[in-house]
């Protein structure tokens, strides 16, 4: 129960959240970006003093962004922005296919390999900060208007490939009366992390 109900505090939350001055004019609002702007500069001369003036070298135009479906998006950025988008499907998919297959199962191997009691199986997990590498990287290497998109097109995409490999392994592992097929397995996990953290030369730089 403790899932839901946090899902709903945030609904709640999200809905009372100001939006960014870049995300209203994005998204046409320009006239709630200037008093999202003005209140912020007023806050801070209230504060810290008054701001110096911008300048113009380090202005920054944003313009609204036309809304496209998700197909289209990944047209146009395997089209545009290859390398990105291949680096950043890579990423995201075998770390999908890493903890949904692998981890996931953990308790499962623990249990009928190991002997583990099922309810010590907790003990034997510790999260990886390489986990979040595909969404950090999603979130910098493709244009500020498309990002949000991008993130939750290439998860779609990586969660068929971890719904297939959990299902997968937990078929390998079946009563625990069989070590090989769940090693075969873990080879062809280990090859999937390791194509995903090839070093691919040519990347360009991040966009802006």
């Amino acid at each position: 129960m403790v899932g839901p109900v946090l899902a709903l505090v945030i609904i709640f939350v999200r809905r009372h959240l100001p939006e960014s001055p870049r995300w209203q004019i994005m998204h046409g609002r320009q006239e709630a970006a200037e008093a999202s702007i003005a209140e912020i500069e007023r806050d801070v001369a209230e504060t810290k003093g008054e701001l110096p003036p911008v300048a113009e070298s380090k202005e920054l135009e944003i313009r609204p962004v036309e809304r496209f479906g998700y197909l289209k998006l990944l047209e146009l950025l395997f089209r545009h922005y290859p390398k990105r988008a291949v680096l950043v499907s890579a990423l995201m998919i075998t770390q999908s296919f890493l903890y949904n297959a692998i981890f996931f199962t953990s308790g499962l191997v623990l249990e009928f390999y190991f002997h583990v009691n099922p309810t010590d199986t907790g003990y034997y997990f510790f999260a990886s900060a390489g986990a979040s590498a595909g969404y950090l990287t999603a979130s910098e290497v493709f244009p500020l208007e498309v990002r949000a998109q991008a993130i939750a097109v290439f998860f779609a995409i990586a969660q068929l490939f971890g719904a297939f490999g959990s299902h997968w392994h937990g078929h390998l592992i079946g009563d625990g009366s069989n070590r090989n097929t769940l090693f075969a397995g873990y080879i062809v996990g280990a090859g999937a992390m390791i194509l995903g953290g090839v070093d691919r030369e040519g990347i360009d730089p991040a966009a802006p």
